[in-house]
């Protein structure tokens, strides 16, 4: 008798924490009693609901719904939700778990364990805090107070807090500051400042100032007490939005005008340390090369 009562959904209420409903206990492909269903969601016949798991909502049409999960909207469609939240979006693959919320934009792989997606796609690496509410996570790891919205972290990147809202983190670190446009950090670290272009990599760390171009591979300077914030980066000068390649700025006519009478006052300071700074940047990407250069004549040598 008690095979036969679990051979079709049964019928009663639950209380998903906003008063008992109608609901029934989900019978899976096996036979085996799923989590609770509110007569109002949908759950096709093909989908697995763990016996903890509970769906209020949404539409569950493939993939497995397991732990202490809760669907509350949305529609899974495959993938594993075995814990967090699900109140909206589209879940196709990958793996939803721990206390993390989905209520926007589609998973179709990566492992989501915290944190909240609201918007744009998860397709690989790891959420596990922040918020991803648009661009694309495909790779590296979204965690702490991070903020994406646009652009995309992929490879080995980790993004511990600051914002993305454009451009394309795939390595390296950022804890600050904001990713934009058509930036690239392939390496180093952004704690701080906006980069908006250019590329990022190495050991180079970005606290503040402003880079819209060129490459940094180490450390910025960052003049700040003028009229405007002044970064010096490998080739390039920038002052507040305005860039200029080191060789320009140093022998053109001053870019600044009368009317930033310290930055005036200081530009033949700001090109000798633009200059010194693009010197050392050269020799570090040479001392940089040269044991891979050695490593592949010795290679081709057979030694």
């Amino acid at each position: 008798m008690h095979e036969l009562a679990l051979s079709k959904p049964m019928n009663d209420a639950f209380d998903f924490g906003n008063g008992p409903v109608p609901a029934h206990r989900h019978i899976n492909r096996d036979g085996s009693p799923g989590g609770w269903v509110a007569d109002t969601a949908s759950v096709s016949d093909t989908a697995w609901i763990g016996r903890d798991a509970r769906v209020s909502g949404g539409e569950v049409v493939g993939g497995r719904v397991a732990g202490d999960a809760l669907v509350y909207g949305g529609v899974v469609s495959g993938g594993l939700v075995s814990g967090g939240l699900v109140t909206g979006g589209i879940v196709r693959g990958g793996h939803v778990a721990g206390d993390a919320l989905v209520s926007g934009g589609v998973v179709t792989g990566g492992y989501v364990s915290g944190g909240r997606v609201s918007g744009g796609i998860v397709s690989g690496g790891r959420v596990s805090g922040g918020r991803v509410s648009g661009g694309i996570v495909s790779g590296g790891r979204v965690a702490g107070d991070a903020l994406v919205y646009g652009g995309e972290v992929s490879g080995d990147a980790l993004v511990s807090g600051g914002r993305v809202s454009g451009g394309r983190v795939s390595g390296g670190i950022v804890t600050g500051g904001h990713v934009a446009g058509h930036a690239l950090v392939s390496g180093g670290v952004v704690s701080g400042g906006h980069v908006s272009g250019g590329v990022v990599s190495g050991d180079a760390l970005v606290s503040g100032g402003r880079v819209s171009g060129g490459r940094v591979t180490i450390t910025p300077i960052v003049l700040t007490g003028f009229e405007y914030t002044v970064t010096i980066t490998d080739m390039h000068v920038q002052i507040g939005c305005e860039c200029w390649p080191i060789r320009d700025f140093a022998t053109a006519e001053p870019p600044v005008g009368e009317e930033v009478p310290h930055l005036l006052a200081a530009q033949s300071h700001i090109n000798a340390l633009a200059l010194a700074h693009a010197e050392h940047a050269q020799a570090t990407a040479a001392s940089t090369a040269a044991p891979a250069e050695t490593t592949t004549r010795k290679q081709s040598n057979g030694t």
